[in-house]
């Protein structure tokens, strides 16, 4: 089977089929990543190096060749140089060669393949052509579509939900539907990143890196807007006038900055190492609360669900979420906010992580969850924490989520 034949094509096509990129631009390349992009950022470079890389077997060499031929065509030629050394989820084997990468890899070609057929597949699978977050988020959605198909349910992408907008997933058994809201949580949240752009106003880091100075110090405050473009130019002004003096500088800033620079050659720059005056500098501090925003997420994902027939949650935590979670006490700290929700019959966890040994396995908890592991490539697994909503009212339902999230198999051996 070829997927360019399915789409009537004897070759790739210079353009792509599926969606379109961002914003219709031509991504600029960092420079250090130029000489990279040019000699592995194409699909034939890929093929290359996947029939002559040696710790692949067979299997997933052969399987990596069907993946770029299902990506090539739907992506188009100049993906790989647009996507290189970003964090969309498809193009990481390119800059890693660890075969896990490219397992995962194979795993998102065969979640587009075997899900062509569904309704509105198109629409779903067009946003990998999308920024990285988009496409993590498509990428999740089929996914679980890969899975009701695995378990003989009948899929239907961005189902219509009720009241003006659509659900993820709709998932039919006979006559009983389920309708499915799927979220990608981010691993940092939009704070850090937030915070993290006006440190580098204030601070660029390419000055620190470019400068000979070692610094130290800590932010007493978050700046208002109004103070960044005026504490900036003290600080730059600052720098340089330490690049050409003697001796440890500081710049406070009352209530808001503490500063110390030494330049690297200076007599006295081990001894302000050693008093630790230099070398660490504290960024803005800021609340968060990885749980909080978990049931936030809950909360607000359920509101797209339609207001009468059952729905089940599935949340892609972020990645610490993903080592080993203290799972008899997340299930029961997750289960105070799905009472206040009958509609939902369940909540599932969906995460990868390495596992030893890698093995598929299903178990029940003690808390009443159900935790299932299957292999994508040793030592990269597939892990779901189902949790039950004991309100729910609708038993046949739980049932259908059951055998897409979870397995019919279940033992009592425990997940390392």
């Amino acid at each position: 089977y070829s997927i360019r034949q399915d789409l009537g094509m004897t070759s790739p096509p210079r353009q792509p089929t599926l969606g379109r990129r961002a914003k219709d631009r031509q991504r600029s390349v960092p420079t250090p990543y130029a000489e990279e992009v040019a000699r592995h950022a194409s699909w034939d470079a890929l093929r290359l190096r996947v029939q002559s890389q040696d710790d692949l077997d067979q299997n997933l060499r052969l399987r990596s060749l069907a993946a770029v031929d299902i990506f090539e065509p739907l992506l188009g030629d100049d993906w790989p140089s647009r996507m290189f050394a970003t964090r969309h989820p498809v193009a990481e084997c390119f800059h890693n060669w660890a075969p896990p990468a490219l397992a995962t890899f194979v795993r998102i070609a065969e979640l587009v393949a075997g899900t062509r057929e569904m309704a509105g597949w198109l629409q779903v699978a067009g946003r990998l052509n999308s920024d990285p977050d988009q496409a993590a988020g498509a990428i999740a959605e089929l996914t679980i579509a890969a899975r009701a198909k695995r378990a003989g349910r009948a899929v239907s992408l961005s189902p219509p939900n009720g009241h003006g907008g659509h659900s993820d997933l709709l998932i039919s058994d006979g006559g009983t539907d389920l309708y499915v809201e799927i979220c990608v949580t981010k691993a940092l949240p939009s704070i850090a990143e937030r915070i993290d752009s006006l440190e580098n106003r204030i601070f660029p880091l390419s000055a620190r890196l470019g400068a000979p100075l070692a610094c130290g110090g800590r932010f007493l405050r978050q700046p208002d807007e109004a103070e960044v473009q005026s504490l900036a130019a003290e600080v730059a002004a600052f720098t340089r006038k330490v690049e050409t003096a003697n001796g440890l500088h500081s710049l406070t800033v009352a209530n808001l900055l503490e500063l110390r620079c030494i330049r690297f050659d200076d007599p006295a720059y081990q001894t302000c190492v050693d008093q630790g005056l230099v070398g660490t500098f504290e960024g803005i501090v800021f609340a968060y609360s990885p749980f909080q925003k978990l049931v936030r997420t809950i909360r607000d994902k359920a509101r797209q669900l339609p207001t009468t027939g059952p729905g089940l949650l599935v949340i892609i935590p972020p990645s610490f979420l993903g080592q080993d979670p203290p799972t008899d006490q997340l299930v029961e700290a997750l289960r105070e906010p799905l009472r206040r929700i009958p509609r939902v019959v369940a909540l599932a966890l969906h995460w990868y992580q390495g596992a030893w040994p890698a093995v598929d396995e299903a178990l029940v908890t003690a808390s009443g969850a159900f935790l299932v592991q299957e292999v994508v490539h040793p030592p990269l697994v597939e892990r779901v924490l189902l949790i039950p909503n004991a309100t729910a009212y609708d038993n046949r339902a739980f049932d259908v989520a059951r055998r897409v999230m979870g397995k019919k198999e279940v033992s009592t051996r425990a997940l390392v």
